[in-house]
């Protein structure tokens, strides 16, 4: 049985894979240069559930030539369809109508440069809380900020309509409200 091997080369990249029982990374460049390819190795193979590909990264000057020789081998090998996209200096690998993967450079990139924006307070999830209690939204910030969730309150949204509150119970009302916020907002509430 005959084992394709795939191979990428010219005069600045040089890049050797193939199919195997188990995913594995080597580089010419000793462990610097393994160092600097094994977490995005590790981290795209592990997002886009591949196992058995076997990389070998010979020279290496560009992240989207990497990046595209491994998704063209996945194509060839699973008949995946996977596509890189290069945005701000990032690289995003999708498939189909889904983003998969993002690589990002390791000194980073500045959020305007990618979102092409000065506002930030766009970025990231929000949770409404259908009150207008500062006090009540206070608490609620200090719980989901520590997991990078912004809070709003309906004082951030002052032409929604108070809803009444018809439930029989705080927990029937406080459904009702999030439920009816929710309908108005499209928001997670």
């Amino acid at each position: 049985m005959t084992k394709s091997i795939f191979e990428y080369k010219d005069d600045q990249d040089w890049y050797l894979a193939s199919f195997g029982s188990y995913n594995h990374l080597t580089c010419f460049g000793g462990d610097k240069a393994y160092e600097q390819y094994v977490d995005f190795f590790q981290g795209l193979t592990n997002t886009l559930a591949v196992s058995g590909f076997q990389l070998h990264v010979v020279k290496h000057s560009s992240d989207l030539r990497l990046v595209s020789f491994i998704l063209d081998c996945l194509k060839e090998e699973l008949g995946r369809d996977l596509v890189v996209t290069q945005h701000q200096g990032t690289l995003l690998v999708s498939e189909g109508d889904k983003l998969l993967y993002v690589h990002v450079p390791r000194e980073g990139i500045s959020l305007d440069d990618f979102f092409g924006s000065d506002n930030k307070s766009d970025f990231g999830d929000v949770l409404l809380i259908a009150t207008r209690n500062e006090g009540k939204t206070k608490e609620f910030r200090k719980l989901f900020g520590k997991l990078g969730i912004k809070v709003e309150n309906l004082n951030d949204y002052p032409d929604l309509p108070e809803v009444a509150e018809t439930g029989m119970t705080f927990e029937e009302n406080a459904r009702l409200k999030a439920e009816t916020i929710s309908e108005l907002t499209g928001k997670m509430v």
